[in-house]
């Protein structure tokens, strides 16, 4: 009954939100497991139990359809997990079972104590749920989509679709007029925001600013033609040109105003290094992650394959 009605739990989820089903689900569990204690007779209990189950099955469908929601790179981990702790849930309520019987001489509190775990459990998930609407999910458990007005154009990079320009230096003294500033989670970005701000200040060269969003091009083989994927795709893609434009206004703020916004989605060194290529840049910023002192000395298979395949120097933040 449970592994059947797992699909509608799902379903559910879809429709108003997992969240939402996941405590309604919760009620009926928990008037269940207070009806079931008292002796209603066979065909009453059997009846409930069949309710039970039922909800329970759902509520496991409701509850896989925001880990993808929160754990959407390492979704095949975070389930292996919760069901692990859900297998070692499943043998509370035998137990509770045994002792209330062994100790009362009845199941009634084997029950109770199930219906109080189900209370427990619902009221954490409506005070967890405060915390998540602000950060991960949409109220009542939908995927989150976030809608900015914008001040700056995002363009949309495609690689290999756009002709290589050859680089020429006119004049005697070599002078940055393109530089390409990837942005990251770096806790170096202020950093390296700064020198690029200060290039571009000085040398009147424009600054590209790209978001390379790779969970896309990491993810494929998961990837779905579903509803539901395509929205989690939006909500990456949202959340990478949010970001886009925030780095573009604190810029804007230390006053460089030659500006571009470019949003890429593949491998980021390739989009990094091919973008490079594409408009002539004379330099590329990038902010490294703090590290210990033996880390600085090395680098990532990331950055050295820019490294590798760059066609112009390189500005390393690291420290």
């Amino acid at each position: 009954m449970g592994s059947a009605v797992r699909v509608v739990g799902g379903w559910a989820a879809d429709k108003w939100g997992g969240i939402n089903a996941l405590s309604a689900i919760f009620g009926v569990i928990i008037i269940c497991m207070i009806a079931a204690g008292f002796n209603i007779g066979i065909v009453g209990t059997t009846i409930i139990f069949m309710i039970c189950f039922a909800a329970l099955g759902a509520g496991n469908g409701a509850l896989f359809q925001l880990v993808p929601l929160r754990w959407p790179l390492t979704t095949a981990v975070a389930g292996s997990m919760i069901g692990e702790i859900g297998a070692l849930g499943g043998s509370f309520l035998p137990n509770a079972m045994g002792i209330s019987q062994g100790k009362t001489g009845s199941f009634f509190w084997g029950f109770m104590s199930f219906a109080i775990l189900a209370v427990i459990a619902f009221i954490v998930l409506r005070i967890a749920q405060r915390k998540w609407t602000k950060v991960w999910v949409e109220k009542g458990g939908r995927a989150k989509i976030k809608i900015q007005d914008v001040e700056f154009e995002i363009h949309t990079h495609v690689p290999d679709l756009v002709k290589t320009h050859e680089r020429e230096i006119h004049g005697e003294k070599y002078a940055y007029r393109t530089i390409i500033y990837p942005v990251g989670n770096s806790e170096l970005g202020e950093k390296a925001r700064e020198q690029a701000a200060y290039l571009s200040k000085t040398t009147g060269s424009k600054i590209i600013l790209l978001y390379v969003d790779e969970k896309f091009h990491t993810t494929g083989v998961l990837a779905t033609d579903s509803p539901e994927w395509e929205t989690v795709r939006q909500n990456w893609i949202a959340t990478g040109k949010e970001m886009l434009i925030s780095e573009a206004k604190k810029l804007k703020d230390m006053g460089a105003t030659n500006l571009e916004v470019v949003f890429g989605q593949g491998d980021v060194a390739h989009e990094i290094v091919t973008l490079a290529k594409e408009r002539a840049a004379e330099l590329i910023i990038l902010a490294s992650h703090v590290s210990s002192p033996v880390g600085k000395l090395l680098m990532g298979s990331r950055t050295h394959n820019i490294f590798k395949e760059s066609p112009c120097p390189i500005l390393r933040i690291v420290r």
